[in-house]
């Protein structure tokens, strides 16, 4: 039902409800291995998976003023070179994309009704079906 690149900021929003259930953090980095979504964060041009950049933004304003001396910052990193830890994101992503995740956490969980199902991904589904069907 979503593109990859609205799994990687649908991650990046996940990072920020971690950060938040961590009280006492004043510092915290979020490692994302896509620099589309590193790019899409950072820029507030209309572009695709707005409603969850929106969401991503309207967090972590909400999560600096409850904690206002709270620093966060964005790194890209090579996609799982090395990162404690990436392999067993990578298995439970997939897990999620597959509809096979036990649980939501909190913050999407109260916002299930605004993570509409994305066009762009509806659009690949049905572009690969038609191909599959035409080659029958």
């Amino acid at each position: 039902e979503h593109t990859v690149f609205e799994g990687e900021v649908t991650g990046a929003i996940l990072a920020l409800d971690i950060i938040k259930s961590i009280p006492r953090a004043s510092k915290a980095h979020v490692f994302i291995d896509c620099q589309p979504a590193i790019s899409a964060i950072q820029s507030p041009s209309a572009q695709p998976a707005q409603y969850l950049l929106r969401f991503f933004h309207d967090s972590l304003y909400r999560l600096h003023r409850l904690r206002k001396s709270l620093e966060i910052h964005i790194h890209w990193v090579p996609g799982h070179e090395d990162i404690e830890g990436s392999d067993a994101a990578d298995d439970e992503a997939k897990k999620a994309a597959q509809g096979l995740s036990l649980s939501t956490p909190s913050t999407l969980r109260e916002q299930q009704p605004i993570f509409p199902v994305s066009a762009a991904a509806l659009g690949a589904k049905q572009k690969k079906k038609t191909r599959s069907e035409w080659a029958k």
